[in-house]
């Protein structure tokens, strides 16, 4: 009876589908090519396999063929392995972010594939933050104030930054005036030891600026980009574009200041700060125009980017 009971025991877990599962050669390497792994697993699931991968986070990416996967990863039948690629963020850029405020940029879509168009050395995801503020007046007249910013800071270290300012007034007896302001600006940055915190280190600056009288603004723009000169002694650098100290950034003080949405002001002067997902071209500018300012003509993609 014991022995008979034992060969069905034995019949059962034959019959079970971890014995009848199929073993697979998983093997995970990084973007530079060095594997990471390599294991025989029966339930080849995405979660398990990031589970074996020393400093993973809930934000690094497994892609197959190119393709991001998770849960089950469909593996062609008869194959003997399976190779997939590991991609990690740079939690640089993330690192000290309250939870709250994740989610805030999670929903915004903050957290994003690196644009196709900058990806030519890096890949992965990146913060990438976005603002406009406006404030419509009326009273004498009526005009409108808006300013728009947008950041991305890349895993590879480049922090790109662009910012358009432009205000225009209609006076009562039917004169107008419209003055515009672009500015765009590029670095690189390093993590510091204080969480979230980076050192940034601004290589280029340019701005271009534009007024008219002809309503309404700004019509056809005359003037062109000149470069600007950064100097950190002088505490000469691009600071309305993106708010440092002493150069550095707080990733968590940006977004606290950038992810809200704010309304204010009084009756004749109503203002309004929103999260946006768009950006906004640059005009004016070429690969040629971008060397002559002295910057990087591959970051005209982020420039005209919309």
């Amino acid at each position: 009876v014991v022995h008979g009971a034992m060969g069905i025991e034995r019949a059962i877990k034959a019959m079970s589908p971890s014995a009848t599962a199929r073993a697979l050669t998983v093997t995970v390497v990084s973007l530079t090519g060095e594997t990471l792994l390599e294991e025989e697993m029966t339930a080849v699931n995405s979660k398990d396999v990031m589970s074996k991968l020393s400093g993973t986070t809930c934000f690094d990416k497994l892609l197959m063929d190119g393709n991001t996967v998770s849960g089950k990863l469909e593996v062609p039948e008869g194959a003997k392995g399976v190779t997939l690629t590991l991609v990690r963020v740079d939690m640089g850029l993330l690192s000290g972010i309250s939870e709250d405020m994740m989610k805030v940029l999670e929903d915004f879509g903050a957290i994003q594939e690196v644009p196709a168009a900058l990806a030519d050395v890096t890949m992965g995801q990146c913060l990438s933050v976005a603002k406009r503020d406006g404030t419509h007046c009326s009273g004498g007249g009526f005009g409108d104030t808006e300013r728009m910013h947008h950041a991305i800071l890349l895993p590879d270290g480049r922090i790109l930054v662009k910012y358009h300012y432009c205000s225009d007034y209609m006076e009562h007896s039917g004169d107008y005036n419209c003055s515009c302001t672009w500015e765009i600006a590029e670095g690189r940055f390093t993590p510091c030891d204080e969480p979230g915190v980076l050192e940034v280190e601004w290589t280029a600056w340019s701005e271009l600026k534009h007024s008219t009288t002809e309503p309404f603004g700004p019509g056809e723009i005359t003037r062109n980009w000149e470069a600007k000169v950064i100097d950190p002694a002088m505490k000469r650098g691009p600071s309305i574009l993106v708010p440092t100290d002493h150069g550095k950034l707080s990733v968590p003080k940006l977004c606290d200041a950038w992810a809200k949405e704010e309304e204010g002001g009084v009756a004749c002067a109503r203002t309004r700060s929103v999260r946006v997902a768009k950006s906004e071209k640059m005009p004016k500018l070429s690969e040629e125009i971008l060397k002559t300012l002295g910057m990087e003509p591959r970051h005209l993609a982020f420039w005209e980017l919309v």
